[in-house]
């Protein structure tokens, strides 16, 4: 393994302790855990593309689609209708 160092806010110290605390596990795993989790989210979404994002969302009740697709693709403000 190789040691690095970071800086934590107050409050990911904070949360930081009480989770590790909670799942009785290091926060040295934790942290690495978080890592390993946000690394692979960040490679699903840039192998994904966005138009995967509306695929079924007449099926999800949403009458709107077609008129707000760049809020449920991007998460642009809604337009009105």
């Amino acid at each position: 393994m190789i040691r690095k160092q970071v800086y934590l806010s107050q409050d990911n110290e904070r949360d930081l302790k009480k989770h590790s605390k909670r799942l009785r596990i290091s926060e040295a795993f934790l942290i690495r855990e978080a890592i390993y989790q946000y690394c692979r989210n960040l490679e699903k979404k840039e192998t994904s593309h966005p138009l995967d994002g509306i695929i079924g969302i007449a099926a999800k009740g949403r009458k709107d689609g077609a008129i707000n697709h760049d809020y449920y693709l991007y998460g642009a403000p809604k337009k009105r209708k």
